[in-house]
């Protein structure tokens, strides 16, 4: 759409219209009362009307200047709406954020980080999905999320990943169990353990089979659980040995349990994700930089 004249002719022209008089339009637009007649009457001319009567009194608008005057008042009123919520939006006094996050890590720690996110900023609307790495992703390609925790296990082109931490896997074993006493556990000693692990599908899934065949051996499941909570109750009940990420199991009652570590790097970079193609509003982009914040400290502090 191409307007044949221009917003300050506009404003110029409403200046006009409220005072009924150039010389006080000029006044209110700190200029010279000539360059008030000249954008009036540039105005006038490419809209091929009339749009005041000038006296020597007075100034009053014609039919068809009443008709501009009520939309073009109507559309600066509109222009000043949206410039307030854009600084408000800007300076964090409103807008919309929403996160998808892994639901390994958002039964963990991310809601406590979100929730001091909005202390600091109370009128951002955040809302969070806790989904797997594959669906995270695919409602950031359709703009249905603006950020995404996810492990770092695919091809970016699409995204922008920055890593956040490494997620070690562990086992969680019950106690008395001979494999409890141990400082580090490698891969090889699992060769007759019957294991619970996460279904086909998921990316501990992928990143378990990929560690096994590097050890020389087959992954063969005893259970496969899909939820930590239920798989430490199934290690408590005797079915096996879990494996699971240990962010997860930070924030779970894992009493009665011991978590060991493998003496294999077995685990995955976990990352903050956003669309490459599509600009941050301010809102997300504070939000990026609080995550990233919060984990810079702990990674010092460690």
């Amino acid at each position: 759409m191409r307007l044949q004249f221009s917003l300050n002719s506009i404003i110029t022209f409403l200046a006009v219209a409220d005072a009924r008089s150039f010389r006080g339009a000029a006044q209110v637009l700190h200029t010279s009362q000539s360059a008030v007649s000249a954008r009036v009457k540039q105005l006038e001319e490419r809209l091929g009307v009339r749009l005041l009567d000038r006296t020597t009194r007075s100034v009053n608008l014609t039919d068809q200047g009443r008709r501009l005057y009520l939309t073009a008042l109507s559309a600066c009123d509109e222009l000043s709406n949206i410039e307030q919520v854009l600084r408000q939006e800007a300076s964090l006094e409103r807008g919309k954020v929403s996160l998808a996050v892994v639901p390994s890590l958002a039964q963990a720690e991310i809601p406590s980080i979100i929730a001091e996110f909005i202390r600091h900023h109370p009128a951002v609307e955040l809302r969070l999905f806790d989904v797997d790495s594959r669906r995270s992703l695919e409602m950031l390609s359709r703009s249905e999320v603006d950020l995404a925790i996810v492990s770092d296990t695919i091809e970016w082109s699409s995204y922008r990943f920055e890593p956040l931490f490494w997620d070690a896997c562990c086992l969680v074993v019950p106690q008395g169990h001979a494999l409890a006493r141990r400082k580090k556990v490698p891969l090889i000693q699992l060769r007759d353990v019957p294991l619970m692990v996460s279904p086909q599908g998921t990316t501990l899934r992928h990143v378990l089979e990929k560690a096994f065949q590097q050890a020389g051996l087959p992954l063969v499941p005893a259970q496969e659980i899909s939820q930590l909570p239920t798989l430490v109750r199934m290690v408590l009940e005797g079915f096996g040995i879990g494996i699971a990420p240990q962010k997860g199991l930070k924030s779970l009652d894992t009493k009665g349990c011991v978590l060991v570590p493998f003496e294999e790097k077995v685990g995955w970079t976990v990352g903050i994700a956003r669309a490459a193609s599509r600009s941050e509003s301010p809102a997300s982009l504070a939000l990026r930089a609080f995550v990233q914040s919060h984990y810079d400290r702990i990674d010092r502090e460690s």
